[in-house]
């Protein structure tokens, strides 16, 4: 449901998005639905960009390690958050995601799609951000 990878320069992967986030100019992995996980230079503060909404959550976690065992492990986050449960509907769909792809829909809900579950597809999660970027004005 997750991708992390050693902290990379974000505007490297995502420059559309990280332009709007100075302050985290690190990026150390994604979810399955294209949330990008985040951090400032030193690792210090971290935080998630709910693509999707754009929506940018602030984290009171301090490295990328409590990240990993507080938040990616929490129950609610996964249920509620990351949503779980859809997730493993997709998965049983459209099959399992393989390295830098995200599950998206299509069309956007920002350019007249519907959000269902039945019009996700999945791709290069790159290439969806810059795309969705596009989209949305970014």
């Amino acid at each position: 449901m997750f991708e992390l990878f050693e902290p990379v320069r974000f505007d490297h992967k995502a420059p559309r998005w990280a332009k709007r986030v100075p302050k985290y100019p690190l990026i150390f992995g994604h979810s399955a639905f294209g949330h990008l996980f985040v951090c400032s230079e030193a690792q210090s503060n971290l935080a998630v960009i709910a693509t999707e909404r754009p929506e940018f959550i602030e984290l009171k976690l301090d490295s990328v390690q409590a990240f990993k065992d507080d938040f990616l492990k929490n129950e609610g986050v996964l249920n509620d958050f990351f949503g779980v449960a859809r997730y493993e509907q997709l998965v049983k769909r459209i099959g399992e995601l393989s390295e830098a792809e995200c599950y998206f829909p299509v069309p956007y809900p920002a350019s007249g799609g519907s959000g269902a579950k039945d019009s996700y597809q999945k791709g290069n999660i790159w290439v969806h951000l810059d795309l969705y970027g596009q989209v949305i004005g970014l």
